[in-house]
């Protein structure tokens, strides 16, 4: 079986989420992201802070924002908060 990845397809339920939290203004625990992890952690998250200012990320959230570009968007369009290396100047 050939595993490929996909992208995310505008009726998923992250996009859902995304989308309900949009709809409400990003107000605080509009829309929950619900995760469960393959080790059995099942964890729900408020799904505002894909939204919030970048002086409310956490400091790896702020690195990513810098190891990508600096121009405004949206968490999630800019790495989240996946986990990058910055080089430093």
């Amino acid at each position: 079986m050939d595993l490929v990845a996909k992208q995310p397809q505008v009726d998923d339920a992250f996009g859902r989420v995304l989308a309900r939290c949009w709809d409400a203004s990003a107000a605080p625990w509009s829309a929950v992201e619900v995760i469960e992890r393959d080790d059995g952690l099942i964890a729900a998250n408020d799904a505002s802070r894909y939204f919030s200012e970048p002086a409310r990320w956490s400091a790896l959230d702020r690195v990513s924002r810098h190891a990508h570009g600096s121009r405004p968007s949206p968490r999630w369009a800019s790495g989240g908060s996946n986990l990058v290396t910055a080089r430093q100047p």
